[in-house]
């Protein structure tokens, strides 16, 4: 037996036992007929941004009736607030875009004919962060003291206003002669 018509049996047997009148049953079955499962047709890429930058992830989703759109993030439903728009289209907006945001973000499109979902990651970094923690200085030329003589080092380099201490340990100049 398809689907129709099992849906056509159980419908007869309850008109027939009163349960349900004809009306109620032929509008049940337009929409069992017509309603089309949520289709995610446009979906953002996973995302790299710099703090402060504006993050717009933009979806677009069919289906009969419309899917009512939600994002979520840790398992929990995001609202508007003043770091995030959730915009009724399912757009979700970062206006300005903070460190802590980065994570995995879910979008859910649900209607009577059913669900579907997709996660996105957001990462946001410091402006001038390239994953290089040396970026932007110099080159330093850093060999290893053993541990024994490391406070020697220190007095004999320390003492002497060594340029070249001062730039391997980043000490600002006049920070040197304040335990003089």
């Amino acid at each position: 037996m398809e689907w129709k018509e099992f849906i056509h049996f159980e419908i007869h047997k309850q008109v027939k036992q009163g349960i349900v009148d004809y009306e109620v049953c032929t509008v049940y079955l337009i929409c069992v007929w017509w309603c089309i499962a949520p289709h995610i047709e446009e979906f953002p890429e996973n995302t790299t941004a710099i703090e402060g930058e504006e993050v717009i992830f933009k979806v677009v989703v069919s289906g009969k009736p419309t899917p009512t759109l939600t994002w979520k993030s840790a398992g929990k439903e995001l609202f508007s607030n003043y770091a995030m728009i959730v915009g009724d289209d399912g757009t979700l907006t970062f206006p300005s875009s903070e460190m802590d945001q980065s994570g995995v973000y879910v979008m859910e499109a649900r209607n009577s004919a059913g669900k579907t979902d997709r996660e996105v990651k957001l990462h946001i970094e410091k402006e001038g962060d390239d994953g290089n923690s040396n970026a932007g200085k110099e080159n330093l030329n850093i060999s290893a003291i053993p541990v024994d003589q490391f406070g020697e080092y220190v007095a004999e380099n320390h003492s002497s206003n060594n340029r070249g201490f001062r730039d391997q340990f980043q000490v600002p100049y006049n920070y040197m002669y304040m335990y003089l």
